[in-house]
């Protein structure tokens, strides 16, 4: 009995060691990743460093849903421009395959999701696992305001190449984005100015529905 409570305690001892060790490798990483959360530049060694720091983290205290995550969207910063060659094509697949692990092992993560959804769209344009991502999205999807605005702008680029079913979501997140509170409004307003005619039609058509979201949207005629 006295030899099985050591080998336990050992046990425990060394998960516990290696656990440390892991969060105490992932220390070089904060930074970077506090910045990119904060919309500030990262130089491209910070993010090297900052990679390499995660993927010992990983190495060192096992497998674990943020680390995954964070990993992912360390490899998606590391892609320079919107040009898709083989360095490209390589980080977005590992950060693909870091995202998957992570939702996983912890499923209900919108920016998971949408994260998936972007990389795996830059990769292989709208095919099944982009959409898949995307719906997941959806229903694992907070009230945010980064993911809905991104689900909206992919929404509206592929809207013909969309069933109703995905049309019905993205007229959703309009009218979510219009009702939510005055930032997601500032948001919805931004996409606004940045899309085509056609889209902004979708937009206006949505928020018609709805004189109450219509009268404060961005839309002509708003606020009269």
């Amino acid at each position: 009995m006295l030899g099985t409570g050591l080998f336990v305690a050992g046990a425990l001892l060394l998960l516990a060691l290696t656990r440390l060790l892991g969060a105490v490798s992932a220390l070089p990483a904060g930074h970077a990743l506090i910045a990119i959360r904060e919309g500030r530049p990262v130089a491209d060694d910070e993010l090297a460093r900052a990679v390499a720091a995660m993927e010992q983290s990983l190495r060192w205290g096992g497998t674990r849903a943020e680390s995954l995550s964070d990993l992912a969207l360390l490899k998606l910063k590391q892609i320079d421009g919107d040009v898709i060659g083989s360095k490209e094509s390589r980080l977005l697949t590992e950060s693909i395959a870091a995202q998957r692990a992570s939702l996983a092992l912890a499923p209900a993560n919108a920016d998971g999701w949408a994260r998936l959804t972007y990389a795996q769209y830059a990769l292989s344009g709208l095919d099944r696992a982009s959409l898949g991502a995307l719906a997941m999205s959806f229903r694992s999807g907070r009230l945010e305001r980064a993911p809905m605005v991104f689900r909206l702008q992919l929404i509206l680029r592929e809207w013909d190449a969309l069933d109703p079913e995905m049309q019905a979501l993205g007229r959703v997140q309009i009218r979510q984005l219009a009702s939510h509170d005055p930032r997601a409004l500032d948001a919805l307003t931004d996409v606004y100015r940045a899309s085509s005619g056609a889209e902004q039609e979708i937009i206006c058509a949505t928020l018609a529905a709805s004189p109450e979201e219509h009268a404060q949207g961005p839309c002509p005629g708003a606020g009269q």
